[in-house]
């Protein structure tokens, strides 16, 4: 099996003379949510069938710089491991600690590295699993990739300052398999070889839903007492908890519906009946706030992040549904002791909304949030005094987002808390919204007074940190410039209409210094619209940028940001 090996970090066996690990591993999957690797590494000794069985792990690694080391399991390549974090490349400590495993987090995927006591000097060595709990791997298998090959990754870290980690070794364990100890048993019944390849489906479902869920069947005069009514029952396929679980990643998918079509009337002069559910007074309002406000906690934002950066199973369709089953947790937790299919059951009952999302709809957005995602660019430049040295630094925002969609205004109230600028020379920058799940740094290359050549940028990046993937514009670029004797940074960001015969759109960032401080700064953004609709289509992104037009001023939001690093 292919292993990424290190020349500085190694693993250390001493415990018995078998190998430490193996080709293919038992993995049983509970009801708790816990899918537990069996007899990993190994089994050193005699095998223990009804506990724990396996060992810990201990990585030994050169060096005489203080350094961390973080573990988990990752799905690896046939033919090359490429590690997600490579060496040289920064991560904030959050991105860890967001998702490291803990008494009160036992399902994360990250595992801390404890330091053990060694006698050579430049040598540090690290146990991963010390008190020898469960060895937890949330993967998720079905028919189509059981033959998925994985390996324990093991990290190391210097810590750099402002909580980052630079990553500057990285070793793998050799490839392994993962079967399914409930298909294991049920092979071992028929004679059949025991290492069979895991699937969570187990025996597969007899059809897929495909179609969007009806919560409604007839108008009732009373709301439905718990549990759920009959009205909100689906088909069930499968076993009780796969069943189960394909209801929560439709719900979840039917509360996004229904934020969309909130939005999508926003600026409308006869509002639906569904874009009440967002307006104060509604009976709804309460607790579709409570939701919002559950989905976009940070420590929610930073698990988004990280699982798009790294999608738990290499079918994209499994990793969505997972994606949106914890977010369906989050939101009923937000709604208490009210179903989220209940809750929804009454919105159709006042609203006569029907959802029309699906996940095969959704799926292509998802996959282009994972491929843009994983092409971002992460990890800041060497930041170099610069004609905007005034702007550089880290600035958080001082009042709360104001706008017309409280989806919107809460998304962006969590995306714009942090603001950063950061010269990389004369005529370069990198600006970053800290806490937006999209929020990946902005190369901008800068000219003076509204000279600016368009930039392409990836379609992940938007102000505010809220993309335009999956929404009806598609992004063409930029065009940055410094204005006031540098005390201002201009950003113009250029969307094309995905459907041609609607106007086009400009949103404009202004983040200006005020004269009584330079501590302080206000960022303007300008949403404007095109007042020709654009007959023909130029392809070319630069040319859709370059086309001219009379821009009208729709919407004016000002934000007063304080410095909180020095520049």
């Amino acid at each position: 099996m292919v292993a990424l090996r290190s020349a500085a970090s190694r693993f250390v066996h001493s415990e018995c003379a078998l190998p430490l690990f193996a080709d293919s591993y038992t993995r049983n999957n509970k009801n708790t949510g816990h899918k537990n690797l069996r007899c990993f590494p190994h089994c050193c000794g005699s095998h223990r069938p009804n506990s724990f069985c396996g060992i810990s792990v201990i990585v030994e690694h050169d060096t005489k710089s203080p350094v961390v080391s973080y573990s988990r399991f990752e799905v690896a390549a046939e033919a090359q491991i490429v590690p997600a974090i490579p060496i040289g490349a920064r991560v904030h400590a959050s991105f860890i600690q967001s998702d490291l495993k803990t008494p009160e987090q036992p399902l994360g995927g990250w595992m801390h590295g404890e330091p053990l006591a060694v006698e050579t000097e430049g040598v540090v060595r690290f146990e991963f699993n010390g008190n020898r709990q469960c060895w937890h791997y949330g993967w998720r298998s079905n028919r189509f990739n059981c033959m998925t090959k994985h390996v324990l990754m093991v990290y190391v870290f210097e810590p750099t300052g402002d909580d980052e980690l630079e990553c500057v070794d990285v070793l793998s364990s050799p490839q392994f398999t993962v079967c399914s100890s409930r298909r294991s048993s049920k092979a071992s019944t028929l004679d059949a070889p025991s290492s069979l390849p895991a699937s969570d489906e187990d025996d597969g479902k007899a059809n897929e839903i495909v179609s969007p869920p009806s919560y409604v069947v007839r108008r009732v005069h009373s709301p439905p007492a718990a549990p759920a009514s009959q009205a909100s029952k689906r088909p069930r396929l499968g076993s009780p908890t796969d069943a189960d679980r394909e209801h929560a990643v439709l719900d979840a998918l039917a509360f996004w519906d229904l934020c969309l079509s909130t939005m999508t009337h926003s600026y409308a002069d006869a509002l639906p009946p569904v874009a009440s559910v967002a307006q104060p007074g509604s009976p709804f309002y309460d607790a579709f706030m409570a939701v919002l406000h559950a989905v976009m906690r940070p420590e929610v934002v930073r698990w988004l992040r990280h699982h798009l950066l790294a999608p738990p199973a290499a079918d994209l369709r499994v990793s969505f549904e997972q994606l949106l089953h914890m977010l369906y947790v989050q939101i009923n937790g937000a709604l208490g002791s009210t179903s989220l299919a209940q809750w929804l059951q009454l919105v159709q009952l006042d609203t006569d909304w029907r959802p029309t999302s699906t996940v095969a709809g959704w799926l292509p957005v998802y996959a282009a949030y994972v491929d843009s995602m994983q092409q971002a660019q992460w990890f800041s430049g060497d930041a170099l005094p610069g004609d905007l040295g005034l702007l550089n630094g880290t600035w958080r925002r001082e009042s709360s987002v104001k706008h017309p969609s409280v989806v919107v205004a809460t998304m962006l109230d969590r995306s714009s808390i942090h603001w950063t600028c950061t010269s990389l020379g004369p005529h370069t920058i990198q600006v970053r919204w800290t806490d937006a799940l999209c929020g990946p740094w902005v190369t901008l290359h800068l000219e003076h007074d509204n000279l600016a050549m368009p930039q392409v940028q990836s379609q992940l990046l938007a102000p505010g940190g809220i993309s335009s993937i999956g929404t009806a514009w598609i992004l063409c670029g930029t065009r940055a410039w410094r204005e006031n004797q540098d005390e201002t940074l201009v950003i113009e960001w250029y969307f094309w209409p995905k459907e041609l015969g609607a106007p086009r759109k400009r949103m404009r960032e202004r983040f200006s210094l005020l004269p009584s401080s330079s501590d302080r700064l206000m960022c303007q953004l300008f949403v404007e619209y095109s007042d020709a609709v654009p007959l023909v289509d130029p392809g070319d992104m630069v040319q859709r940028i370059l086309l001219p037009a009379n821009w009208q001023v729709h919407q004016i939001i000002s934000q007063y940001y304080g410095r909180t690093t020095p520049s």
